[in-house]
Parts: C-alpha cells; structure tokens; sequence
C-alpha cells in the first residue's frame, strides 16, 4: 500500500476493503468483567453495513457507540446464506449529517475461520 495519488495521505489499512451493503444485528457488551462473561446484551440495534475487510466493517445507524465499545456483531451478507458472527471493538463513531446516521467504525477481534472465509469471498469479489 502506498501513496494514494498526489493527496499526501498514505493508506495504512493491512486488509482489502470492499463496500457490502447488509442488514446487522448488534448487541453492545456491558464492559463490566462479569458481564461479558455471561455475554449478557445490554442494548440490541440493527443498522446497515457499508463495507467491510478481514480487519473490521463499518455500519450506519441512528445512534452512536463510544470508541472502545465491545460488540457482539451478526450479518448475511447479501447472495450468501451464512449468518457471520463477530466480535468487535468500536475504533470511531461520528455524525454524518448529510445521512442523518453516525458511522461507526469497528475493528474484529475475533472470528471463526468459516466467518473468516466468507468475508475473504466478499472481499475478493
């Protein structure tokens, strides 16, 4: 990865991105140590992915996520009849006032290897 064209910025991703439009369920994790290991959700939401890497996917939705934010994630990406199963840490979340939605940016942390494959599929479309 390097320049991207004559803007000064140096693309830093490790791993392909591509645009995915799905339906995603989410449940944000209480950060309290007992909590998460009972895996009991403290909010459930569904939003809309925009893309997605091997690394972390980006969703749109009506509210916002603190960064650092642990969440359980579950997609089937469009033409696919796999459910994907994620866990994720929120990187950035802001506003994006023209969609009237935030933006929330997340980075996995774990994945099975079957989930791990069908994203590989995604992105190498």
């Amino acid at each position: 990865m390097g320049d991207a064209g004559n803007t000064g910025f140096t693309e830093r991703r490790k791993y392909k991105r591509a645009g995915m439009k799905a339906d995603v369920e989410y449940k944000v994790l209480r950060l309290l140590p007992q909590s998460i290991e009972c895996g009991r959700p403290v909010l459930k939401r569904r939003a809309e992915s925009v893309n997605i890497s091997l690394g972390g996917m980006q969703i749109v939705d009506d509210a916002g996520l603190p960064a650092g934010q642990i969440i359980q994630v579950r997609f089937r990406p469009k033409n696919n009849e796999k459910i994907i199963n994620a866990f994720a840490r929120v990187r950035w979340s802001n506003y994006d006032s023209q969609l009237g939605k935030h933006r929330i940016g997340m980075e996995f942390y774990y994945l099975k290897n079957r989930d791990i494959n069908e994203i590989k599929k995604i992105t190498e479309e």
